[in-house]
């Protein structure tokens, strides 16, 4: 962003006011979710070592990295909730005190740190433990018996291609998708309000309190006694709104 750890004063312009003391926040998603998982990462690897080491007796390097790599996934929990606690990392960027800021690009910067130093160490931890299966015996039966194994790998394979690849599409959902259920959306929306003001001050904004408007009275009756017409027409006037067909003074953003 132009202007270092600060946004420039004409960006800080198009912000609403700022709300510091009950701001619009994500809730406690993250801090449950990273809680759940310093119990269960470390149980998991705690009993693989038991499996290699206690009963098998034949620990690897593999065991080691991926020992090295709990280190930093640890750290990379604690950065999550200070970020998301402590440094505004849950809320928009508006509802954070600018004294904030700089300790926030802090935390951020490790993450991303931490995040690298983890999964570096955890990616080498597996392609040694790949070597150690294709250097255990290259037998007939091997090959038979670990036909699973190369399903496995080859899901693994494409799907980590698929969610490297997942990030960079999205312009392209931006360009093509974005608007649609967006507009959809707010055009619905809008569409129920005119209603309901129209219900409010008559079919045509015209109609005087107290009296009654024979088309729109006419028209109430047809829809009671013909259900299916009443919805045809409303899907077809949701459609309508849908596609830009509303009153002409919506705002269809």
């Amino acid at each position: 962003m132009p202007g270092g750890l600060h946004p420039p004063q004409s960006v800080i312009d198009t912000w609403p006011t700022p709300n510091y003391i009950n701001p619009v926040t994500r809730g406690y998603g993250l801090l449950a979710l990273t809680v759940i998982l310093f119990i269960v990462t470390p149980s998991i690897v705690g009993a693989r070592l038991w499996a290699r080491i206690i009963i098998l007796r034949k620990p690897g390097l593999d065991d080691v990295l991926i020992c090295f790599a709990l280190i930093p996934t640890i750290g990379l929990g604690v950065c999550f909730i200070l970020a998301a606690q402590k440094f505004g990392f849950d809320r928009h960027i508006w509802d954070v005190p600018p004294t904030l800021w700089l300790p926030a690009a802090i935390v951020g910067w490790t993450i991303e740190l931490l995040y690298h130093i983890s999964t570096s160490f955890i990616k080498i931890s597996i392609l040694l433990f790949y070597k150690r299966m294709t250097n255990a015996t290259h037998t007939i039966k091997f090959m038979r018996e670990g036909y699973l194994l190369w399903i496995v790998s080859a899901v693994e394979v494409n799907g980590a291609i698929i969610c490297a690849s997942a990030p960079a599409l999205k312009p392209l959902f931006d360009k093509f998708f974005a608007d649609i259920p967006t507009s959809i959306y707010v055009r619905s929306v809008k569409e129920l309000s005119w209603r309901a003001g129209k219900n409010r001050n008559g079919s045509n904004g015209r109609d005087t309190p107290g009296l009654s408007n024979p088309n729109r009275d006419s028209k109430t009756m047809h829809a009671r006694a013909n259900p299916r017409i009443s919805k045809a027409e409303s899907t077809h006037e949701l459609l309508n709104v849908a596609s830009g067909q509303g009153p002409p003074h919506w705002p269809l953003k």
